[in-house]
């Protein structure tokens, strides 16, 4: 079989210009058409077989838009899924004879997220103190690691105080840390975001005066949460979406809970919809 290359004469002008960028899932194409350019079919390399290409016919969108300037811009955006890597996208330009020509480009895709870690909160199921305290001191220490750097470093220093039998017998009691809550994005190359506490519980009790040093007692979730068998669990990796992550440890007087509440959300940033395709510079 020989194939034959098409004549000069028998191709449709190719497009005046072919850009096309990419923002975490969504590759973003720019073309600029003229006149002779009647339809536009483009592929974006995730079609399932069979499927027919997204076809854009600017006859009809010029009638629309009530232009008949002789050259145009296109806007077209699409979203892949957070598992596409490379993609391939062709765009097809067809003349009023029926001639056609290609262009196309290839991206590399890399999913981008929003970690959003909520407000902590610590969960006491009975009382710090006993009835006889008058004063406790809970210290808390907390600090968020991404990459090679500290996004949050915060102390919460002789915070919790007095959680004893004068609250009252209902538990659980709960106390949030107040400026805990931090939102930053990430890549799906990224390493893990390393979470980190220090609780330390002083009373004021002559065992407490007497002890030189006191028990410093480090909370870490690399080891919170055994089903997710990774450095860290906090990963689009290993989940998407919300999740809480519960961790119980043993202070003197009680037993405290670390509520750990997160989104990790796939970042898709399409543009607002829009009445016409075309538009003129």
């Amino acid at each position: 079989m020989v194939v034959k290359p098409t004549k000069p004469e028998d191709l449709a002008r190719q497009l005046h210009s072919f850009e096309v960028t990419h923002e975490s899932v969504v590759a973003t194409a720019i073309m600029r058409v003229d006149e002779s350019h009647d339809i536009l079919r483009i592929w974006w390399g995730d079609e399932a077989q069979g499927e027919p290409p997204e076809t854009i016919d600017l006859r009809k969108e010029r009638l629309y838009a009530g232009n008949e300037a002789a050259a145009d811009v296109l806007r077209l955006q699409h979203a892949y899924d957070a598992t596409t890597k490379r993609r391939i996208i062709i765009v097809q330009s067809q003349d009023r004879q029926g001639n056609v020509s290609f262009d196309s480009k290839v991206i590399d895709l890399e999913p981008a997220y929003t970690f959003t870690l909520y407000p902590v909160r610590l969960e006491f199921n009975e009382h710090l103190d006993t009835a006889v305290e008058r004063d406790s001191e809970l210290d808390v220490w907390m600090k968020v690691h991404h990459i090679d750097r500290y996004l949050l470093s915060k102390r919460w220093p002789n915070e919790i105080v007095r959680t004893n039998v004068e609250i009252g017998p209902f538990f659980p009691i709960f106390h949030t840390l107040d400026g805990s809550a931090i939102s930053f994005e990430m890549k799906h190359s990224d390493p893990p975001v390393g979470i980190r506490f220090w609780l330390h519980e002083k009373d004021n009790l002559v065992k407490d005066v007497l002890q030189s040093i006191w028990e410093l007692v480090t909370v870490e979730f690399d080891t919170s949460t055994p089903a997710i068998e990774s450095e860290s669990p906090f990963h689009p990796r290993n989940y998407v979406g919300p999740k809480e992550f519960r961790l119980l440890r043993s202070l003197q007087d009680t037993i405290v809970t670390i509520l750990v509440s997160t989104d990790i959300s796939l970042i898709v940033p399409l543009d607002p919809p829009q009445k016409f395709l075309l538009s003129t510079e």
